[in-house]
């Protein structure tokens, strides 16, 4: 789970067909056509501008949970719709009907979710489900709470992703068998060393499932050769077999709180503070989507996606009124890494910050910050990583007109209580290129937030920041409403 676009989701549509295994059915899908010579930037402006074209299309349902819930590690909730058979059939002849039309795809409204509830109208006119989404922004769990409000959904199914179900198993077994597991997988340990070894029959068995389902997980992800596969897999599941009956499972797996849970995605703040003795009042509009400080229910630990941001502060002492920032974007994927998965974390932000300079003087500057490095989960800590970053900096009041820095930060995430949590970050950086002397710059930052209620929270943040000739301490209370 290390990509941007999946904490959005992607919703399709199932239609059971005949046979009793859901795996049969088909699905209706709605999704753009990319480029995929396009790179980041290109990628995001043809996404959000409408500059790649969306089509209808079916296809079996199978392949979908082996894209998402295999190599995309997504987990997947199905939402029964209680239509009729006719209100089916009239959907299925409309789907017919578009598969080669194209429309504009557009990511941030009229996408693979928002598309769809045509469909579902074509096959009960009587409900009113686009009419619900009037703004710029439609993600699919709002297009989902539209559905469900209208009551067209009478059960829920939860499917973990592979990914979940092997972090599961391991759970229950030792560092060792995880090591052996992950070495049979690769092909650097025969299944035989485990059938010969010393461990007991239940600990060999154990070993050998974690190894068949990190195989397969493997392969999945393109990571070993079909050939290679094949042979790998079937040793392992031959020896398997040798060990009778699999162990009874210890626990089941527990379901996480469903998508709609979760906060409404768009947040106003309303902050109150002070900067060095200056208090000030702040208020922060974003359109899209969660930040690490938001109420996590409902969303992936260590994922943030801040969508054009905007904030303005008011200093009443020196009435002074002021555009505080404006992110344009704003992303974290904080990926933690175990014995059998090593993912790398990342982050990218850029737009519009205020910057202290010299004799007490603060300015924007246009900012973008990318970075990469480690994520790692501990009981006591909770989520701890570090990022090396780049940092560049450009405004007039640098000499050469801008500052690059090179560094890193590093930080801790914990839930702490059910609504309590904290947020602890440093991060240095130092000028290389430009205005080396400004570009140099510490800050270290401290977060509690308390949530109050599914769509209201309260953050409380302390902040220092160093830079040359540059000492401040800001604190600041803040009331988040999500709509």
């Amino acid at each position: 789970m290390n990509a941007p676009a999946s904490m959005f989701g992607h919703t399709l549509l199932r239609v059971d067909s005949a046979y009793d295994s859901p795996l049969l059915s088909y699905a209706v899908n709605y999704a753009a056509t990319i480029d995929r010579t396009d790179g980041g930037i290109a990628y995001a402006f043809k996404g959000i501008f409408g500059y790649y074209p969306g089509y209808y299309s079916i296809l079996p349902y199978y392949e979908k949970v082996r894209e998402y819930a295999g190599m995309d590690q997504r987990d997947l909730w199905e939402y029964r719709l209680n239509l009729t058979g006719d209100e089916v059939r009239r959907m299925t002849l409309h789907v017919l009907e578009l598969r080669d039309i194209r429309s504009d795809y557009y990511f941030l409204d009229e996408n693979c979710s928002y598309d769809l509830l045509f469909l579902l109208e074509a096959a009960r006119p009587t409900v009113a489900l686009t009419d619900r989404h009037r703004g710029f922004f439609v993600s699919p769990i709002d297009t989902l709470r539209s559905v469900l409000a209208e009551g067209m959904s009478d059960n829920v199914v939860f499917r973990p992703a592979v990914a979940r179900r092997i972090r599961h198993r391991a759970e229950d077994m030792d560092a060792a068998e995880i090591v052996l597991a992950r070495s049979l997988a690769s092909g650097d340990t025969a299944p035989s060393a485990v059938a010969d070894g010393a461990r007991t029959p239940a600990e060999k068995a154990r070993v050998l499932d974690l190894a068949s389902e990190f195989t397969q997980y493997r392969f999945l992800k393109e990571e070993i050769p079909r050939e290679a596969y094949r042979k790998r897999y079937l040793e392992i599941l031959s020896t398997r077999s040798r060990l009778g009956e699999p162990p009874a499972e210890s626990r089941p797996i527990a379901v996480p709180p469903p998508p709609e849970s979760g906060h409404l995605v768009s947040r106003a703040s309303l902050s109150g503070g002070a900067r060095e003795g200056r208090p000030f009042v702040e208020a922060a509009y974003r359109p899209a989507y969660h930040s690490l400080e938001d109420p996590a229910v409902g969303f992936n630990e260590g994922s943030q996606i801040v969508f054009s941001e905007v904030a303005a502060r008011w200093y009443p002492r020196d009435g002074k009124f002021r555009l505080q920032g404006w992110d344009l974007i704003d992303i974290v994927s904080l990926a933690p890494r175990d014995a059998l998965f090593r993912p790398v974390s990342w982050k990218v932000q850029t737009g519009l910050q205020t910057r202290e300079f010299p004799d007490g003087v603060e300015a924007l500057v246009y900012a973008l910050n990318p970075g990469g490095g480690f994520a790692w989960k501990s009981s006591p800590l909770g989520l701890a990583w570090f990022l090396a970053e780049t940092d560049l900096a450009v405004s007039g009041r640098y000499d050469r007109s801008f500052a690059l820095a090179l560094g890193g930060s590093a930080g801790i995430a914990r839930q702490a209580f059910e609504r309590w949590g904290a947020i602890a970050q440093v991060r240095y950086v130092y000028g290389v290129l430009g205005d080396t002397d400004a570009g140099r710059r510490f800050t270290g930052s401290l977060k509690i937030p308390f949530r109050l209620s599914r769509n209201q929270s309260l953050v409380l943040d302390g902040e220092h920041t160093e830079a040359p000739s540059v000492h401040a301490d800001t604190v600041r209370l803040s009331w988040n409403a999500y709509f």
